[in-house]
């Protein structure tokens, strides 16, 4: 049996490298004073494990990855008639690691989840692992969310390593996601959203973002309106969040109006720049402004430091938009090597994963080779890694014997 992991660190508004950023100022070294002991002899280097190494210690994965943005995930998902599996953990996580390597390396495991979804790992300190956590009220790891193709929750496996062998975790947990997959649940999910009416403003607006989530545009916007009519000065908190929504949730996606949906954001930082939902409304700002047209103006909502300065903040978060975005990935990558060169080592897991993804779509696979082995060192329980490396070994030799 192992302990889930509480969910921490990836809670907050900023991403894992906006909240190491400071961390990474290094002080300038001391010059040797004469009363200064000499220094201890230099010890010979390590010799470095193979990576990606030995598959009796870094087992691989029965099931194929969807490696893409959410948004794409969801678009393959709904074109592919199957449901989406967010798998939830973080590399300091152990019970993410333990099911990794006790439940997920399992063939019949993977052969199911490979049938009926679209499978997602969702690291909660990098890229979109933050503002899914918060979407989707995530609080423990490693959490297993049954989405339908829309984004609507229909259920979360949690206690998924309370046996006492690996084949009783398995069975236990294709059983939970097989209940939570049928039909019967949908159509439940669905009775409920049009049920009685909820007992407080809060409940409405979960409502609200549940009936947008299934598509149900009408309804939702209805639900939010009397949300906005019962906390029009946002002293409760929910106007914020509502208008955040309806920004991302109504316009951007259901009725695919970019213009309208930034209109709605400009109403959300003026009458509450303050807010939570502010501070969060840039990635979204962002993507409305690319699909506009308007390229310039979305990257220069992530402008470097004048001059250099220090710390580069939106180092990651530009490298992920140009990534997703397929805009100036080859500037981008340079702008996030320069800024991993001046953290602290311990603060580059998320600069790391932003050079990897960033070479490997530039077809630089030797450059993301070696930033995966940096990531595999900075996270050794981590089988991702690994996995992405083999991954990328076998495309090499593919390509190889397709050229000979």
């Amino acid at each position: 049996m192992v302990s889930a992991c509480s969910a921490g660190p990836s809670a907050s508004d900023k991403t894992g490298a906006e909240k190491s950023a400071d961390a990474g100022k290094s002080s300038e070294a001391r010059a040797p004073s004469p009363g200064d002991s000499a220094p201890p002899p230099k010890q010979q280097t390590k010799e470095r494990a193979p990576f990606p190494g030995d598959e009796d210690v870094y087992p691989e994965f029965a099931l194929e990855w969807f490696t893409g943005s959410f948004a794409a995930a969801r678009a393959a998902a709904q074109e592919q008639g199957r449901l989406l599996l967010l798998d939830f953990g973080a590399d300091w996580c152990t019970a993410c690691h333990e099911l990794d390597k006790r439940v997920l390396t399992r063939p019949a495991v993977g052969a199911y989840l490979s049938k009926q979804f679209i499978v997602v790992h969702v690291d909660a300190d990098k890229r979109e692992g933050p503002e899914l956590v918060r979407r989707y009220r995530v609080s423990s790891f490693p959490t297993l969310l049954v989405l339908t193709p829309g984004g609507l929750e229909l259920g979360r496996a949690t206690e998924v390593m309370r046996h006492d062998t690996p084949e009783a975790d398995a069975e236990a947990l294709l059983e939970e996601l097989s209940r939570i997959a049928a039909p019967e649940t949908a159509r439940a999910h669905r009775e409920q959203l049009f049920g009685p009416e909820p007992a407080t403003l809060h409940l409405r607006r979960l409502r609200a973002e549940a009936l947008a989530l299934l598509g149900e545009r009408a309804a939702a916007e209805r639900e939010y309106a009397r949300v906005l009519d019962g906390d029009a000065d946002g002293r409760d908190g929910l106007a914020p969040e509502v208008l955040f929504d309806r920004a991302e949730l109504i316009f951007e996606r259901l009725a695919q109006d970019p213009a309208r949906a930034l209109a709605e954001l400009d109403t959300l930082e003026k009458r509450f720049p303050e807010s939570r939902a502010a501070r969060r409304a840039r990635d979204v700002r962002a993507r409305l402004l690319h699909a506009l047209g308007r390229v310039d103006e979305a990257l220069a909502l992530y402008a470097a430091p004048v001059d250099g300065a220090l710390p580069d903040r939106h180092a990651v978060a530009n490298a992920w938009f140009c990534l997703d975005h397929d805009v100036a990935r080859a500037s981008a990558l340079t702008r996030v090597r320069a800024a991993r060169e001046r953290v602290k080592p311990a603060a580059r897991g998320e600069l790391w994963s932003a050079e990897v993804a960033l070479a490997e779509a530039l077809g630089r696979d030797e450059e993301a080779l070696a930033g995966l082995r940096a990531l595999s060192e900075l996270e050794p329980g981590s089988l991702h890694h690994h996995a992405h490396a083999r991954r990328l070994l076998r495309r090499a030799k593919l390509e190889g014997t397709s050229h000979e």
